[in-house]
Parts: C-alpha cells; sequence; structure tokens
C-alpha cells in the first residue's frame, strides 16, 4: 500500500510539474510574435562614383579597391538592386557623357566579378520644368533613345527613372502645369515601355497616404494603378512625409500597404509589379525639416513600423523589399539596422533613433 502511495506520487508529480511548465513557459514565448520577413528585392541609390570614375565633389580617383569594397557591402547586406546615379536629363533630353565612359564599363565589369547577382540599374532623374519635360514629345523622343543607348553601351537590361514635380518646397516650387503632369509622365512611360519591351523599368512615387504631405507631386491611386502597368518596379518614397508623431506614421504606413494590395491584385502582367518601401539615410536639411521629423522616420523606426503594420493582416510578402536612400549617407549603424530587419535578426540597435 506505501509502495503504490509513494508510486502514485513519482508518476503524478512529472506530469503536475510539466502541466506548469505548459502554463508559465509557454506563453511567453506565444507573447512573442515571429519575425516578419520581407521579399528580399532590396534596392539602394547610389551616387555617380561607380560610373564617372572619380568623386565629383574632390576629384579623387576610384580604385578598384574602392569598387571591389562597395560591391561586398551591397553583397553582404542582400541589396539585390543599385540604382547608380547617370547624372539628369539636359533640357534637350540627353544623358551626360561619363555615364558612356570606359570608367563606368571598367567599374561593372569588377562589381559583376565579385557579386554577379546585383542589377545595376543606371539611375535616370530629373526635376519637371528644369530638367525634365515630358509634355515635349521631341524631349520625350530623346529622352528615350538616351536611355536606350545607355543600356545598349553598358551591356544592361534595366533602368531606374525617377521624375520629380516639386510643389511646395520654399524657393524652389514648380508646379506650373501641375494638372496635365500626370498625363504626361504616363506618356512618356508609354514612350518608354514601347521602346524598351524586354527592359526591367523601376520608377518612383511619394507615399500616397492622405496622412502624408509631401514637398512633390503625389500621385493619386488610380494614376499609380496606370503606371504599375507599365513598369516592373516602384520604389515609394515613406519619408518626407510631415508625419510628427507615431500614430499618424502608423496610419500612413497601414494606408500605404493597404494601397499596395490594391495595386498588386492588378492580373494583366505576367510577373507583377514590385513595390519597395523607400527608407532614408539623409542629412537633415533645414528647409526639409517641416517635412522630416527623423525621430519619427529614422531607419530603427520606419522598420520597426513596418514590421509592427505587417502583423495586423497583410503578408510579409506583399512587400517586395526596402529601397535605401543613400549609399552614401548610410552609416554602419544603419547597415547594420537593415541587415538585422532583412534577415530577421534582432538586436539592442533596433530600439536606437540616429
Amino acid at each position: 500500500m506505501l509502495q503504490d502511495f509513494w508510486f502514485r506520487r513519482l508518476y503524478v508529480l512529472p506530469a503536475r510539474l510539466a502541466l506548469l511548465l505548459n502554463l508559465l513557459v509557454l506563453p511567453a514565448f506565444a507573447e512573442a510574435p515571429p519575425e516578419v520577413i520581407l521579399g528580399q528585392k532590396n534596392a539602394i541609390w547610389v551616387q555617380s562614383l561607380c560610373f564617372r570614375g572619380y568623386q565629383p565633389a574632390t576629384r579623387q580617383p576610384l580604385t578598384e579597391k574602392d569598387t571591389v569594397r562597395f560591391a561586398k557591402t551591397l553583397k553582404e547586406h542582400r541589396i539585390q538592386y543599385a540604382y547608380m546615379f547617370a547624372g539628369p536629363y539636359d533640357q534637350n533630353g540627353n544623358l551626360p557623357d561619363y555615364a558612356f565612359s570606359n570608367a563606368a564599363r571598367r567599374s561593372l565589369d569588377v562589381i559583376e566579378n565579385i557579386y554577379p547577382e546585383l542589377i545595376v540599374m543606371p539611375w535616370v532623374r530629373g526635376v519637371a520644368n528644369r530638367q525634365v519635360f515630358p509634355d515635349r514629345l521631341q524631349w520625350t523622343r530623346n529622352a528615350v533613345a538616351s536611355a536606350k543607348k545607355l543600356l545598349q553601351t553598358l551591356s544592361l537590361k534595366s533602368i531606374h527613372i525617377d521624375f520629380e514635380m516639386l510643389t511646395e518646397l520654399p524657393g524652389h516650387e514648380l508646379a506650373q502645369g501641375i494638372e496635365s503632369y500626370p498625363a504626361n509622365e504616363r506618356r512618356f512611360f508609354e514612350v518608354l515601355r514601347d521602346a524598351l519591351l524586354d527592359t526591367f523599368i523601376s520608377t518612383v512615387i511619394v507615399s500616397t497616404p492622405p496622412q502624408a504631405r509631401h514637398w512633390k507631386l503625389k500621385a493619386t491611386f488610380e494614376e499609380v494603378q496606370d503606371l504599375a502597368r507599365l513598369v516592373d518596379q516602384v520604389a515609394i518614397l515613406f519619408y518626407d512625409t510631415s508625419a510628427n508623431d507615431q500614430p499618424t506614421f502608423e496610419a500612413a504606413m497601414d494606408h500605404q500597404l493597404r494601397d499596395i494590395r490594391g495595386w498588386k491584385a492588378i492580373r494583366e502582367k505576367r510577373q507583377p509589379t514590385q513595390f519597395l518601401i523607400g527608407v532614408g539615410t539623409f542629412v537633415n536639411e533645414p528647409k526639409l525639416r517641416r517635412y522630416r521629423n527623423l525621430d519619427i522616420e529614422s531607419i530603427p523606426n520606419t522598420l520597426q513600423t513596418l514590421r509592427k503594420i505587417l502583423r495586423t493582416g497583410f503578408s510579409p510578402e506583399l512587400v517586395d523589399g526596402i529601397a535605401i536612400y543613400g549609399e552614401w549617407t548610410t552609416d554602419e549603424d544603419e547597415w547594420t539596422q537593415i541587415r538585422e530587419f532583412s534577415t530577421g535578426a534582432s538586436s539592442e540597435k533596433m530600439g536606437q533613433g540616429r
């Protein structure tokens, strides 16, 4: 009888301990949500150094060692696309000579040797009514021809187009013709697509939520929907939003993800358009501080907010990656934050601002 008593005690005790562990320990693990990993189609804007072969500000030559280090950095941080500045258009729709140079070809050869998976995309930009005139048919034809020639010269199959219509930046407003600009811009991309049927075309928009106020023209949902039919990738600038508090920033992020979900519902193309969330690593110029609060739009807070909102009912694959502006202003701490976010790792640094 005594033996049966102790047998029952010894048998029941482990079961009770296991139950207690389940009650105390498992909820602690359940409270920690799984990491949200985006698609890994990450991009970064890159200065013209590799195309020029020298630093334009200091005239210091670019060495092969510099180019190797650059390629290794992008590889380490899972950057798939490099938007490499190929100069602004001039008023006739032509690109600068350095983009077609032997130095550009040599840099691309070095990069390909180190990181053959990297997709280098000439970054062609301009400000409407200053360098960009999509309302002029001849300018559009020249600009498209110049872009096509550049890709052929460098043996590349991708291009990144970044046009800006300034609306309210003090001292730089260029809002004239603003009513017709969206239609003219769309016509440019129609001509570009017809000329570059097999080319991967990327472009830029500012964030579209009503909570965001920009100093550049904001496209409507329908305008982006139309644009997505003509391009393969859209980088959304989710900074310079004028958000000064976290609830507003989170509401804007939620609205942006809903817009992306709506745009991705288009089933007209064999390959869906990619949508990247643009994050900024930049010097906060005084004239932009009314639009850019770095306590809110810092790298860690933007990435944490994106991760948080994705958990509220969106698929992680909804966002194809992040686009970083830019390579020349991203410091070591920011690179660490970006790498940890992309890989799902956690770090004390992710909670720190700039």
